[in-house]
């Protein structure tokens, strides 16, 4: 390829240049660009050179919104957006907008019809990635079709409460006339303040051009139409504060799967990081070995009118701040369990310990969606999980949402916390310890019955080896005690050998309750223990 070719499939990516230059998939890209004319060709590298003040060491992500900026633009005369207009003078077709009896989409296909070139294009190369198209291209507010959207919005019955104060403009037809139309909202997710009724289009389309994505595995007109329909009937739902399950895309480091492998389970599916979420979708993705895509209960707890003068949005923010906890620590659960699963197959002292790196969960009402991300870099050592373990997976993930109990929770999180998210081997050693009392012990526990508990569990039927068994987990037990209780730390070889061994133990304790005990999962920690001590 030549190198100005290089440049410009650089600048712009493959998909942009086909897509405007009309260069079919079965014509190589080398020689689409050999055909195309060369005063267009001299265009696109004018438009995608940065400026003075752009790349390079300055501001990728002006670089990259000039760029969209220019594209995007609207041209009366030609009544179709410059990439569009682009493509017709190479000869290419720009498809139809389908008909809808539904006002709001309709107004947003055309807008989109428009505008989703410019969606083809890469993203910056630093910085938050959806966040420079989160608000639309700019297009949008130079399209004639906004000025309906924007009333076909304020006529519908679902989307009106969403802003209170809501009158319509004298003169309607001048979209700028609807630029102070706010509401402030509150979210389940965390997220909120306040929205203009502008800034939703941006939002909404961003979704279905990520949602198309995600479905399709690449962006085309016919399936940003057909998810647009998607996006805007999840926001018309949570207009009425009702909670949609939204796609969530978790990603984790620690295990991978071969290409082209995923692991179907009930709440969602493990597989391998795809190019959106490697450019797009994850914070730290060079991180990321493998995602789990779920999805996530978004909900409007409130909505109130836009007074910049009042703090009550605070106050609001304070008020639901259990509910945002009580949300999270579901996914959270929901996510651990996944997690778990994976543990439980393991074999030997190669845990297959995950930990989760950065998530997206996708949000109609939030420009970019809603991203978070851990700030410890530190990743456990990284195993493939064989295919001969996927139905292991699976069995184990039934059997673990069917089953857990409340009562084992922490121990479901600290035997994660041990195997995959410490650094420390003594952090590791004292949470896995923690999870045989959290299976066995009591509020006034001794060691005798968590350790005699924990060795009849796992030897029923040897007294010998049960007896050896108990004697080595109380002194393994001892050595804790002494640990937090200021004993001077062990060496670094023998808290490795401690942590690899607590945390075996632990994972054959949950195994074993799980598949061959789970009459002991219903009761208390405290029965449980004093039932294994009792039966003959």
């Amino acid at each position: 390829m030549q190198p100005s070719h290089q440049t410009l499939v650089s600048s712009y990516g493959e998909p942009f240049l086909r897509y405007v230059l009309a260069i079919s998939e079965n014509v190589s890209l080398s020689d689409g660009l050999n055909a195309t004319a060369p005063e267009l060709q001299v265009l696109l590298t004018d438009i995608g050179t940065p400026g003075p003040n752009e790349g390079g060491d300055g501001n990728h992500i002006q670089a990259s919104f000039n760029t969209a900026t220019r594209f995007s633009q609207y041209l009366p005369e030609q009544k179709m957006g410059f990439a569009n207009q682009i493509r017709t003078l190479c000869g290419g077709s720009l498809g139809d907008v389908p008909s809808s009896t539904d006002p709001v989409l309709q107004s947003l296909r055309a807008i989109a019809h428009d505008m989703w070139p410019t969606y083809l294009l890469p993203p910056p190369a630093e910085g938050p990635r959806t966040f420079w198209m989160s608000s639309g291209p700019v297009g949008i507010y130079q399209h004639p079709e906004l000025a309906t959207l924007h009333r076909n919005f304020a006529n519908d019955e679902t989307l009106r409460p969403l802003f209170p104060s809501l009158t319509v403009p004298e003169d309607a037809a001048d979209w700028t006339k609807w630029i102070d139309v706010q509401a402030v909202w509150t979210l389940n997710a965390g997220s909120g303040g306040s929205h203009q009724m502008m800034g939703v289009f941006g939002s909404l389309l961003l979704d279905a051009v990520l949602r198309t994505r995600l479905s399709d595995g690449e962006l085309t007109h016919d399936g940003l139409m057909r998810e647009l329909a998607v996006s805007l009937n999840a926001f018309r739902k949570l207009a009425t504060k009702k909670p949609v399950h939204v796609p969530a895309i978790v990603g984790l480091s620690g295990v991978q799967l071969e290409d082209g492998q995923q692991i179907e389970l009930a709440s969602g599916i493990i597989r391998k990081i795809s190019d959106l979420e490697r450019d797009l979708l994850l914070n730290s993705s060079n991180l990321v070995t493998t995602v789990f895509e779920t999805t996530f209960p978004l909900q409007i707890l409130d909505i109130s009118n836009f007074d910049p003068t009042d703090d009550k949005w605070h106050k609001t923010y304070q008020k639901y701040g259990p509910r945002f906890e009580e949300s999270h620590r579901a996914f959270q659960h929901s996510l651990d369990q996944v997690r778990l699963a994976i543990l439980l197959c393991s074999e030997g002292e190669e845990y297959l310990g995950s930990v989760e790196v950065s998530r997206f969960i996708f949000n109609p009402t939030q420009p970019g969606g809603s991203a978070t991300w851990t700030m410890d870099q530190r990743q456990p050592a990284s195993y493939i999980i064989p295919q001969t373990k996927f139905d292991e997976i699976k069995e184990w993930h039934s059997l673990i949402g069917t089953k857990h109990p409340d009562s084992l929770n922490i121990a479901m999180k600290r035997l994660l916390s041990a195997a995959s998210q410490r650094a420390d081997s003594n952090d590791a050693f004292i949470d896995a310890l923690i999870v045989w009392e959290n299976a066995f012990g009591t509020t006034t526990e001794t060691a005798f019955r968590v350790t005699g508990a924990l060795a009849k569990l796992l030897e029923p039927d040897d007294m010998e080896k049960r007896l050896e068994l108990q004697k080595e987990l109380a002194n393994l037990y001892g050595i804790r005690s002494r640990l937090v209780h200021g004993a001077k730390e062990p060496a670094a070889s023998k808290s490795w050998e401690y942590r690899q061994r607590t945390i075996s133990i632990a994972i054959d304790c949950l195994r074993r309750l799980y598949r061959e005990r789970p009459d002991l999962l219903s009761i208390s920690s405290e029965d449980r223990s004093k039932r294994l001590l009792l039966e003959h």
